[in-house]
């Protein structure tokens, strides 16, 4: 499966480059998707600040509230699910590029992966 989807991805017109960093951002998906969490035990300051704590910011000051585990898992999950998004997106400009679809048309061709 590996083979043939970077096979596709050569037909399609996506670099070496360009994979490789697909591949890269993938497994920095599936990475945080197994990110734990657990009451107190969010060492790395910004790993903390961007999962941990949500920032309310008002005229006067910059409030910081650490979420608990429950709500931390919330974060991470709504992070990984931006990711992919974007990638997905990105992917299928791509592909839509390659095959010759036109970028201002109103009707994109989907691609869906497998």
């Amino acid at each position: 499966d590996y083979l043939a989807t970077r096979r596709a991805m050569d037909i399609v017109g996506i670099s070496e480059k360009e994979q490789e960093a697909i591949f890269r951002a993938v497994a920095s998906i599936l990475y945080i998707g197994n990110i734990k969490f657990t009451k107190g035990k969010c060492d790395l300051k910004t790993l903390e600040d961007a999962l941990c704590k949500r920032v309310m910011i008002t005229l006067e000051e910059v409030i910081k509230r650490s979420l608990d585990p429950q709500s931390a898992v919330t974060s991470r999950d709504g992070l990984a699910k931006s990711v992919y998004s974007r990638l997905f997106d990105w992917l299928v400009n791509k592909i839509n590029y390659s095959i010759g679809q036109d970028a201002t048309s109103k009707f994109p061709i989907g691609v869906l992966l497998d």
